[in-house]
């Protein structure tokens, strides 16, 4: 039986492609540019509300991988896995998001609590990378969609 779990899928996937990734480097860059003019926002409200947006997130790609999921019938799961080969890809990317949002939930919860200057460094980080991964997954789907629509195009008959 195949190996399902999410570190079989970040195998796949591709540990450092996350870390050389567009959302990975923008994030970084407009960080390291925050952190330079010393312009990080550091109220305990920015901090509250944005544990208040992560939480929220984590909601929000959770239902969205439900959608994907059941609006997929069988034939083209197969065609996805077999054909195209992005579903271990989008099952992935969904997963990935989940992750760094519960993560980046927990580091703004641990930063309230502790008070850290660079526990809230890296909490500010970890919301711009999510706040860019959640990007390149919405670009995913959109794509998914087009598969999609090309996929029923073609099996209308």
């Amino acid at each position: 039986m195949k190996d399902r779990s999410f570190v079989s899928r970040l195998k796949k996937y591709g540990g450092l492609r996350l870390l050389t990734s567009n959302d990975f480097k923008v994030s970084a860059v407009i960080f390291a540019t925050l952190y330079f003019f010393s312009v990080i926002p550091s109220s305990l409200g920015f901090l509250e509300a944005s544990i208040g947006f992560t939480s929220s997130l984590i909601a929000i790609v959770l239902t969205g991988l439900a959608i994907i999921v059941s609006l997929s019938n069988s034939s083209f799961i197969s065609f996805l896995k077999d054909k195209a080969q992005v579903f271990d890809q989008l099952i992935f990317l969904f997963e990935w998001n989940a992750y760094i949002a519960i993560f980046t939930t927990l580091v703004g919860l641990a930063t309230v609590a502790n008070g850290s200057i660079w526990l809230y460094r890296f909490f500010t980080f970890l919301l711009l990378y999510l706040s860019a991964s959640i990007l390149n997954l919405i670009a995913f789907v959109s794509y998914y969609g087009q598969v999609k629509a090309e996929f029923d195009k073609n099996n209308a008959q």
